[in-house]
């Protein structure tokens, strides 16, 4: 379905309780009261029983409501709305530049996390996956170029990353608005430094 579609439904079931049933192309959810059907997308679906392990890995836990709001502030600059999260002793950092503007945004949040890691991802994609979770969710993460799984007790699902531009890398540095490529932390068992991700948005 599309992100919004389901989004909204969130939104005006969140104090309901409610029946979803599915058929060859709708989503039904049925109140006492009121039907909503959502019209399934016509597309090819993405193989989630090659993704999702058995074995989930390591991960962080985010309160939904507090980084959808952080998200939408550091988002208002960024370009192509790609943002950085990047982790180091148990802070994250939420991170964009603009290099267009010269502007440069980021954020802290304080969170659990074992490991030093970073991740791109699209603002908006993130934001509409956390607007279905009304408290905490968690996080489990492999490597930078491999899918976020976000889950909770009643919502699983997949965010896809995105190739972060040279100055969201960690330890890039920018002068006059000009980037200074500087090569980011190797990540454990990272075979892929080769391989790009393609950008959504492009």
């Amino acid at each position: 379905v599309v992100p919004t579609s389901i989004s909204i439904i969130a939104e005006l079931l969140a104090t309901d309780i409610y029946k979803a049933g599915i058929n060859d192309k709708t989503l039904v959810f049925t109140t006492i009261n009121t039907t909503f059907n959502i019209s399934l997308a016509a597309t090819k679906y993405v193989n989630y029983a090659a993704v999702i392990h058995s074995n989930l890995g390591n991960h962080f836990t985010i309160h939904a409501p507090s980084i959808i709001s952080q998200i939408k502030r550091v988002s208002k600059i960024a370009k192509n709305e790609i943002l950085c999260l990047s982790i180091k002793d148990n802070t994250a950092i939420l991170r964009t530049e603009n290099l267009d503007t010269n502007i440069e945004i980021e954020e802290t949040i304080t969170i659990q996390c074992d490991e030093d890691v970073y991740f791109g991802f699209n603002a908006t994609s993130m934001i509409s996956f956390l607007s279905l979770v009304k408290d905490t969710v968690n996080v489990y993460y492999a490597e930078p170029n491999k899918p976020l799984l976000i889950k909770s007790d009643y919502v699983l699902g997949l965010v896809m990353p995105v190739e972060l531009p040279a100055n969201l890398l960690p330890g890039a540095v920018t002068k006059k608005g000009k980037t200074v490529k500087t090569k980011a932390v190797a990540q454990p068992n990272d075979e892929s430094d080769d391989e790009s991700i393609d950008d959504p948005n492009d």
